[in-house]
């Protein structure tokens, strides 16, 4: 009988926040009714659209590892408050995570069919997580959308707790050896065009470019590169087989 072929991949690599886990929704909604129960219609018209942008480029100083995720929680809400010319106190921050922190559970959602995707791509591959989203809450998540099934605990590889974040060759090196495998065996699938795709290609995996409908992912840079995403789970699942025929 024949030997069977070797498999091109042997692990893949999934982002999880935008790419399994629906994160936009997740703050949009979770934000709103956090907002709603503390302060009612009590606040400026633009106030979620502000602390969204805060976040987004707290974010940027949190990748960099310039703060703690703990700093960028409290810098959000003290931050946004006083682009309104209030002064609120860190116990007041502290206070509005814990009304957020509540909602976790109601609002956070995995994007269609992601567990069957996970399901069917788990007969053939060994699957992990790469992620730069805070280390107190990716295992939460993952618990929460009964995800955890398919990624080992050791296999969950958080960028806060290795050290630098994507696209830093580090982390996908950190991984690679963690599994290991030579980085050409495994592929990593993620939304973030600069740090799950060019990251991933600059430390020698492959890398599939995922962006599931309704993520609120800016896909620009990858587009200006002539490449353009994968949408839904389905597709995922066939360029997968496709690159393990080809």
């Amino acid at each position: 009988m024949p030997a069977k072929p070797r498999r091109r991949f042997e692990v893949i690599f999934f982002d999880l926040d935008h790419t399994l886990v629906d994160t936009h929704r997740q703050y949009l909604v979770g934000l709103q009714q956090t907002l709603d129960a503390l302060y009612g219609g009590h606040l400026p018209s633009d106030f979620r659209e502000r602390f969204l942008a805060n976040h987004d480029r707290l974010w940027e100083a949190f990748d960099a590892r310039q703060i703690t995720i703990q700093e960028l929680r409290r810098q959000r809400f003290l931050q946004t408050w006083r682009e309104f010319g209030e002064e609120k106190t860190v116990s007041d921050a502290e206070a509005f995570q814990q009304a957020f922190d509540a909602t976790f559970n109601q609002t956070l959602r995995a994007f269609p069919h992601t567990d069957t995707m996970l399901a069917e791509l788990a007969d053939t591959f060994r699957l992990a997580i790469l992620s730069n989203g805070s280390a107190d809450v990716v295992r939460r998540k993952l618990d929460v959308l009964k995800l955890s099934k398919y990624f080992p605990n050791d296999w969950i590889f958080i960028a806060e707790e290795i050290g630098p974040s994507k696209p830093d060759r580090a982390v996908f090196l950190h991984a690679c050896r963690a599994v290991g495998l030579e980085p050409s065996r495994c592929l990593m699938v993620g939304d973030n065009y600069r740090c799950d795709i060019l990251g991933a290609r600059a430390s020698g995996l492959t890398a599939l470019w995922y962006v599931p409908e309704g993520a609120g992912v800016d896909v620009s840079l990858g587009r200006q590169s002539g490449e353009e995403p994968v949408v839904t789970a389905a597709e995922v699942v066939a360029a997968i087989r496709n690159m393990e025929d080809g």
